[in-house]
């Protein structure tokens, strides 16, 4: 019997534990789910001091039941500032019991117009202000049912009051002109710009033109900013646009005259910026705007005023009208950068001969100094070194243009070996030749200088020269190159010259190709036939590196503007 009452206890027991389980679960189960409200998104995340704006605010994540899920004609928007100016401010879960003041709430059409379940256009407040100029407040924008006590918040998102921006009407932008290249640091004069923090990077931004401004500083207690321009196509006066939590000015002042305050020159910028004009050629990388809009075919020297975009180096201001003071122009090209190699729309590289001008009537490049005749030059067997006395009635004799030159022993190639050049000038009575003297005295006549025969020459291929070690120099760079082998059939084109030299003098690049006709290029070596001529150098000076759409005489290309980082100097050192 007890065995049996045992039993029925454990049975009983059983049952309750299984039906508080099953009551557990199906208050689990009838539990409605954890609520939250919505997030707003802003068509505008801040605007002016004093309100008037309309802003749209749209719900981006939807609020859960039991809270309202949607806008409706009752909706009210309650602004809730900050407790301190690093505080995130934050939404009250219901309607205040106490009224918040009117100025602070928009509600009813059409201080909030429905647009939609989930839109609604807000017009803010005339109590949502901030301190004064300068400074910035931050509000929480909280949506609810109804403006009423208890009501449930909806939604609610961030948004900032500051001083409405302006640009001042005189003198609102300082510069007003920068290259196109960009970099050119301007100060914005005006009120009601904020400073931008690590925290909040944005509390002023700029554009010109609808590209943005970079490294924007605010200074004078928010009445001024410094920034750089970004780069842009010359033009201008472009409109400057500024933006804070204030809101967006594009005008000066309260008017409403736009602010169109800067404007962008065809400005370009050369390194280096200086070379003599004894080094055959110097390398520049210049930087600008839209080169890559520009035809640089050919730049070989050989057609420098084709209808193609060019590189020149400019005595003053370009004028491609016909003249006769440089290449055929009233203000010329002395000479062209070759070989151009467009980078990017902002950057290119090119060669710059100096030891060459071009003529005064056409593209052609003068011609150099005759081989002229010097006198009592001293040498000293075994030696590589020629000197020479300077006096009233023997006058130096050496430049730095001699360089790669012959030297010619007038009595019968005694004292300096045939085909001998000089290497390098240490000064004007000292100078170093390619061969040892074969004898110690004094050579009472020598000719120096003038076009160089080379002996012989090996046509590699169509714009190669090869030769022995030290037939050619560096100081040969922009020398002209001519061939009676190759004057018509194959031709080597007029104004042909050398662009490089490799480095023990056996091998020369020329600017053009040799052509060939009905004839090959040359199979075999060409014995004294191939002639190195020099040319008149850029005489020392300052001038322009000049960038043009288009070389033709008579042409009305676009033209880089003359700017200090344009100007480049020839000058000895």
């Amino acid at each position: 019997m007890r065995k049996s009452n045992t039993t029925t206890r454990r049975r009983v027991r059983a049952g309750l534990a299984a039906g508080a389980t099953g009551s557990l679960l199906t208050a689990l189960i009838a539990s409605p789910a954890y609520a939250a409200p919505g997030t707003l998104s802003l068509s505008s995340n801040g605007g002016p001091t004093g309100g008037g704006n309309t802003i749209v605010a749209t719900l981006a994540n939807m609020p859960t039941a039991p809270n309202p899920t949607s806008f409706t004609t009752s909706t009210a928007v309650y602004f809730v500032v900050a407790t301190s100016a690093t505080a995130t401010p934050t939404c009250p879960t219901t309607y205040p019991s106490v009224a918040p003041a009117g100025t602070v709430v928009a509600t009813g059409d059409p201080a909030v117009k429905l647009l939609a379940p989930s839109k609604i256009a807000v017009v803010v407040p005339t109590g949502v202000v901030t301190a004064s100029a300068g400074t910035i407040f931050k509000y929480a924008m909280c949506a609810f049912a109804a403006n009423t006590s208890g009501a449930a918040l909806i939604a609610g998102g961030q948004y900032t009051v500051g001083t409405a921006p302006q640009i001042a009407t005189v003198n609102g932008v300082n510069p007003v002109s920068g290259p196109a290249l960009g970099g050119t640091t301007i100060t914005v004069s005006g009120s009601g710009f904020v400073a931008n923090t690590t925290a909040a990077p944005n509390n002023t931004v700029a554009t010109l033109d609808g590209l943005p401004l970079t490294d924007i500083v605010v200074g004078g207690g928010g009445t001024s900013f410094s920034a750089k321009t970004p780069p842009h196509a010359p033009g201008g006066p472009f409109m400057l646009k500024v933006t804070t939590p204030g809101g967006t000015t594009n005008v000066l002042g309260t008017t409403t005259t736009k602010a169109n305050l800067f404007s962008y020159t065809n400005g370009i910028v050369v390194s280096p910026n200086t070379a003599a004009n004894t080094k055959g050629s110097v390398d520049l990388d210049v930087m600008g705007v839209g080169f890559d809009n520009y035809s640089f075919e050919a730049t070989n020297g050989n057609t420098s005023n084709s209808a193609n975009a060019h590189v020149y180096l400019v005595k003053g201001t370009y004028s491609a009208t016909a003249g006769a003071v440089r290449a055929g122009k009233a203000a010329g090209q002395e000479t062209e950068c070759v070989n151009v190699l467009v980078i990017s729309g902002e950057e290119l590289l090119c060669s710059l001969p100096l030891n060459h001008t071009l003529s005064t009537a056409d593209q052609s490049f003068t011609a150099g100094p005759a081989q002229r005749t010097a006198r009592s030059l001293t040498t000293t067997t075994g030696s590589t070194t020629v000197t020479s006395a300077s006096t009233t009635t023997t006058p130096a004799v050496f430049t730095q243009q001699d360089v790669g030159l012959p030297i010619i022993d007038s009595n019968s190639d005694t004292a300096i070996p045939a085909a001998t050049r000089i290497v390098s000038v240490q000064s004007p009575t000292s100078a170093t030749i390619s061969a040892a003297a074969l004898t110690t005295g004094t050579i009472e006549t020598a000719n120096i200088g003038g076009p160089k025969t080379l002996a012989t020459v090996t046509v590699t291929d169509a714009r190669t020269l090869t030769a022995t070690a030290g037939v050619f120099s560096q100081a040969d760079v922009g020398r002209v190159v001519t061939s009676t082998a190759m004057a018509a059939d194959p031709l080597l084109p007029a104004n042909t010259t050398i662009i490089s030299v490799n480095s023990d003098g056996s091998v020369a690049k020329l600017s053009a190709a040799i052509v060939p006709g009905s004839n090959p290029l040359p199979a075999s070596p060409l014995a004294n036939d191939v002639v190195i001529t020099p040319s008149t150098p850029v005489a020392n000076g300052t001038y322009t590196v000049t960038v043009v759409s288009n070389g033709a005489i008579g042409a009305s290309p676009q033209v880089s503007i003359i700017s200090s980082g344009s100007t480049f100097t020839v000058a000895d050192y």
